[in-house]
């Protein structure tokens, strides 16, 4: 049996997205199922200080794309990780 990995294509996005989260990049580069968990709650809540102080509109959007990128990230990883699970 092989061992599984994430695709290089995720472990990029992750390392963009997450740059400081080097157990997460330890992970991803082990094929770890803990990656999931890592992530889960990870993404998809902008801190209420950012958003009262933030300077523009522009800068919100910006912060809500990121997280959207967080949660679509996340659920890239369930997807490759499920999908080699039923291989």
């Amino acid at each position: 049996m092989n061992k599984f990995q994430y695709s290089q294509d995720t472990i990029n996005k992750l390392k963009e997205l997450y740059p400081t989260y080097e157990a997460a990049h330890l992970l991803a580069k082990s094929g770890s199922k803990w990656l999931i968990q890592y992530l889960e709650g990870s993404y998809g809540v902008i801190p209420l200080d950012t958003i009262l102080t933030a300077v523009s509109l522009d800068e919100l959007q910006h912060l809500a794309r990121i997280e959207k990128r967080k949660a679509l990230l996340y659920q890239q990883v369930v997807k490759e990780y499920n999908a080699i699970q039923k291989s």
